[in-house]
């Protein structure tokens, strides 16, 4: 379903409720809303923000001496889960792992797929391999956490 060769995403270090340490890859332009729901409903401390971007492997290669110079590399994969029902209607979802990551995150999307679903095989789940140039910390531009009259020039 998504076939963009490029997302931008934000690369987040965080630690949750148990004191476990992992890595967040979220799209941007959702980043703020994805910010506020971990902090206030799941306690999760996010540590460092990085802005990234994704690409598929061909778009790597394409451009791979640009992208090389442009930061720090890294693998990713983007998983795309399709859901289908008897009526033909579906729907869908994607996010965005560490390469390392991506087995235990079909993992947990296969865990919210309902039983009967999963037993008449109406999804599919599709891996995009690519890579993750990070370009360094996020600026926060949110007024989410500032006052507005923080955020604007003087």
């Amino acid at each position: 379903m998504n076939n963009s060769n490029t997302a931008q995403l934000v690369k987040c270090h965080v630690k949750n409720a148990d004191g476990v340490s992992s890595q967040r890859l979220i799209e941007k332009n959702n980043f703020d809303l994805w910010r506020y729901l971990v902090t206030t409903k799941h306690h999760i401390i996010i540590r460092q923000t990085d802005l990234a971007l994704w690409m598929t492997q061909d778009e790597f290669s394409s451009k791979q001496e640009i992208y090389e110079r442009a930061g720090t590399l890294e693998t990713a994969s983007r998983i795309t889960l399709m859901l289908f029902d008897n009526d033909g209607n579906f729907t869908h979802t994607c996010r965005y792992t560490p390469a390392a990551d991506t087995e235990e995150v079909i993992d947990i999307l296969k865990s919210h797929i309902p039983q009967a679903q999963l037993e008449n095989n109406q999804f599919s789940i599709d891996i995009a391999e690519g890579m993750l140039v990070c370009s360094g910390p996020l600026p926060d531009l949110a007024l989410v956490d500032k006052p507005i009259a923080e955020n604007m020039p003087i």
